[in-house]
C-alpha cells in the first residue's frame, strides 16, 4: 500500500503483516530481537523517537528506551510537547527514572508546567538523589542540576501563590545557571509575577519581556510564548487592549515549526480569545478558544484547557446559550488537573458565578461569597484584590433582591477601595470595570447622580480603549444606566455606541424578573409602545416591521431600547414587565 507518489514509502496490509510476524515467530524467533534493534536504530536516525521507543521496549532494552526518552524530553520541553514526556515516561518500566536523573528532572518540569501538583510535589520532595547521581557521574553538571531544581521549585511556588518562596528559588536558579540557559527565563517570569502581584505593571512587563528574550535566544518556544502571554495580559490590565491583541497575533510565529502549529499555540489562542471577547468579537473569540482548547489538550496541559473552557462560559452566555454555558462549566471542572489548588485563571474565573447571578441563585451566591472573602483574606496582594471584582458583582446581585440587607453598602465600600487602588496603580482595564460596577451599586440604592459620575468616568477610560464586554456583560441594568446617561447628555457618543452593541437575545429559558422595580427610568416612546404591542401579540421582528412600515433594523433598535428601559433580557420578560406596569393597551 503506497504512502507517497514516488512509491518509495509503503506499508503492508495489516493482515499480511500479521502473517509475516507469525511466520517469523515460528521459523526464526531468535531474529526478532535483532530486527527490533535495527528498526529502533533506523527510526532514531530518522528522528521518530516514539517509534524508536516502541522497538526498544519490544526487544526489552530498557537502557536504550530510557536514553531515547531522555534525549527526546530535552527537545520536547523547548517545543512545548509536554504530552510526549508524560506519555513516554508512562511507557517505561517501573524504576527506569531512578537510573536517569536528567529524565527525572525533565519529567518533573512537565508535571509542574501541566499543573499536576500532587505528582510534582512527590518529585520535588525527593530531589536529593538527583544531585547525588549527577555529582557521581559528572561533577561539573551538579550546579546545572541545582539550577534546574531551583527553577522547578520557583514555578511550583508560584502555582501555590507562595510568592516569597518563589522569588527566593528564582533568584537561586538565576545565580546558578549561565546566561542563555532557558530556566533563567522562567526565573524572570516568577520575578515578573511578583511585580504583578504588587500591582507594578511596568516592572512586570519589563521582566516578562526579558523572559521572552531568553526564550528566543535559547530557542525554547514554550518559554517564549509563556512570557509573551504574561506580557499581553499585563498590557490588557494596563488598558492597552489593542496593543495586547497585536502582540498575541504577532506571536503565532513563535509557535510554528515546519508550517505547523505547535501545541504551545494553544496559550496564544486562549489569551487572544479573551482580548477579542472584550472587544465584543464573539465569533472570533469562540474560534480561537476552540483551537486553543484542542492545542492544550494535545500538550496535556489541563490547567490551560480548564481556562479555555471557563472563558467559553462567558462567550456562550453572551450569545444566550445558557445550556451550552453550563456544559462549559462541566468541561472546565473535568479538565482541572488540581481541584484542590486555586491558581490564576487569567480572566476565566467564576464561570458558574456568572450563571448563578443570571439565574438569581441566592443560596449558591451566598456560599460562594463567604468562601471568596476567606480566600481574599489569605492572599492580600493588590493584584488579588483588583481581580476580586466578582465579589462586588455578587454583592450587588444579592442586594438587588434583598434591599433590606447590607450587601449594597458592603459593595460600595469594597468598590471604593478597588477604585482608589486601580487608579493609583494605573490598571486602566480594571479601573473601567470597577467604575462600571460602582455605577450599578449606586443605581441600586437610588443614588442616580453618583451613578452618572461613575459611569461617565468608566466610559471615558474604557470605551475609547475598546473595553466593551465590561459594560455589556452587566446586562439590562447597565443598559438602563446608559440610556439615562444619554438622556442627561453624559458621554452620548460612547454610551450610544455601547447601547447599539447590546444584543437582542431570546434565552433558552426565561430569566427571573426584578419584581422590585415599579417605575421606569425613562418612559417608552409612542413608537416603542407600538412595537411592544406587536411583540406581545407574538409577531416576529420582521412581521412587526412590515405592519409598521419600518425597516427590520429600525424595529431591532426599538426592541433594544425597550429592553434597556424595562431592564429585561428577553421578549418574554419585556411583555410581562409591560403588563405589570399597565403599558399594553391590549390588556
Amino acid at each position: 500500500m503506497p504512502l507517497d507518489q514516488e512509491r518509495r514509502w509503503y506499508r503492508y496490509h495489516h493482515l499480511f503483516a500479521d502473517l509475516l510476524r507469525q511466520r517469523l515467530s515460528a521459523s526464526r524467533p531468535a531474529l526478532t530481537k535483532e530486527l527490533h534493534a535495527r528498526a529502533c536504530a533506523w527510526y532514531e536516525r530518522d528522528g521518530d523517537t516514539e517509534q524508536a521507543l516502541y522497538h526498544a521496549l519490544a526487544m526489552g532494552d530498557v537502557e536504550t528506551a530510557t536514553r531515547l526518552v531522555e534525549d527526546g524530553a530535552a527537545a520536547a520541553l523547548g517545543r512545548s510537547d509536554l504530552g510526549f514526556i508524560l506519555r513516554s515516561v508512562k511507557r517505561l518500566p517501573d524504576g527506569a527514572l531512578a537510573h536517569s536523573p536528567w529524565l527525572a528532572v525533565y519529567h518533573c518540569w512537565a508535571l509542574v508546567l501541566t499543573g499536576q501538583q500532587e505528582a510534582a510535589r512527590r518529585c520535588l520532595d525527593n530531589t536529593g538523589w538527583l544531585l547525588a547521581a549527577v555529582h557521581e557521574s559528572d561533577p561539573a553538571r551538579e550546579q546545572e542540576m541545582r539550577g534546574f531544581v531551583a527553577g522547578l521549585r520557583a514555578i511550583n511556588a508560584i502555582w501555590k501563590r507562595d510568592l516569597e518562596s518563589g522569588l527566593e528559588h528564582a533568584r537561586q536558579a538565576m545565580a546558578l545557571l549561565p546566561k542563555g540557559n532557558w530556566i533563567r527565563g522562567y526565573g524572570a517570569i516568577v520575578i515578573g509575577a511578583r511585580h504583578w502581584s504588587e500591582g507594578d505593571l511596568v516592572g512586570a512587563r519589563e521582566t516578562f519581556a526579558l523572559a521572552r528574550d531568553v526564550g528566543l535566544a535559547a530557542n525554547n518556544r514554550l518559554l517564549a510564548v509563556s512570557a509573551v502571554c504574561n506580557l499581553g495580559r499585563a498590557l490588557e490590565q494596563g488598558g492597552e487592549l489593542g496593543r495586547a491583541i497585536r502582540l498575541y497575533r504577532d506571536s503565532f510565529r513563535l509557535a510554528e515549526q515546519d508550517g505547523h502549529e505547535l501545541p504551545v499555540a494553544g496559550y496564544i489562542h486562549i489569551d487572544l480569545a479573551r482580548a477579542l471577547y472584550e472587544t465584543n468579537d464573539l465569533d472570533a473569540a469562540r474560534h480561537h478558544l476552540e483551537r486553543g482548547i484542542a492545542r492544550c489538550r494535545q500538550s496535556a496541559d489541563g490547567r490551560a484547557e480548564m481556562i479555555g473552557h471557563s472563558l467559553m462560559v462567558r462567550v456562550r452566555l453572551a450569545q444566550g446559550q445558557f445550556d451550552a454555558a453550563w456544559e462549559s462549566v462541566r468541561q472546565a471542572s473535568a479538565a482541572n488537573p488540581a481541584p484542590h489548588l486555586r491558581f490564576d485563571m487569567r480572566g476565566g474565573e467564576h464561570g458558574e458565578v456568572w450563571l448563578w447571578i443570571r439565574e438569581e441563585r441566592r443560596a449558591q451566591l451566598k456560599a460562594w461569597l463567604e468562601q471568596a472573602r476567606a480566600d481574599l483574606a489569605r492572599y492580600p496582594y493588590p493584584r488579588a484584590r483588583l481581580n476580586s471584582t466578582m465579589q462586588a458583582r455578587c454583592l450587588i446581585a444579592l442586594g438587588r433582591t434583598s434591599p433590606e440587607g447590607d450587601y449594597l453598602q458592603e459593595a460600595q465600600g469594597f468598590l471604593a477601595e478597588l477604585a482608589e487602588t486601580a487608579s493609583r496603580l494605573a490598571w486602566r482595564g480594571k479601573e473601567t470595570e470597577v467604575l462600571a460596577l460602582q455605577a450599578l451599586a449606586f443605581d441600586a440604592v437610588g443614588q442616580v447622580d453618583e451613578a452618572m459620575v461613575a459611569i461617565e468616568r468608566a466610559l471615558a477610560i474604557g470605551e475609547p480603549r475598546g473595553y466593551l464586554r465590561t459594560f455589556l456583560d452587566e446586562g439590562a441594568p447597565m443598559a438602563r444606566l446608559l440610556h439615562h446617561a444619554v438622556a442627561r447628555g453624559i458621554a452620548p457618543d460612547g454610551a450610544g455606541r455601547l447601547l447599539a452593541a447590546f444584543p437582542i437575545l431570546e434565552p433558552e429559558s426565561p430569566l427571573p424578573m426584578r419584581a422590585s422595580e415599579t417605575e421606569l427610568i425613562e418612559p417608552l416612546s409612542e413608537r416603542e409602545i407600538e412595537v411592544l404591542e406587536l411583540l406581545a401579540q407574538g409577531l416576529t421582528n420582521q412581521q412587526a416591521a412590515s405592519r409598521l412600515y419600518l425597516t427590520l433594523n429600525t424595529v431591532k433598535a426599538h426592541t433594544r431600547n425597550i429592553y434597556g428601559k424595562l431592564a429585561v433580557h428577553s421578549r418574554t420578560q419585556a411583555v410581562a414587565r409591560a403588563r405589570s406596569l399597565g403599558l399594553l393597551a391590549s390588556d
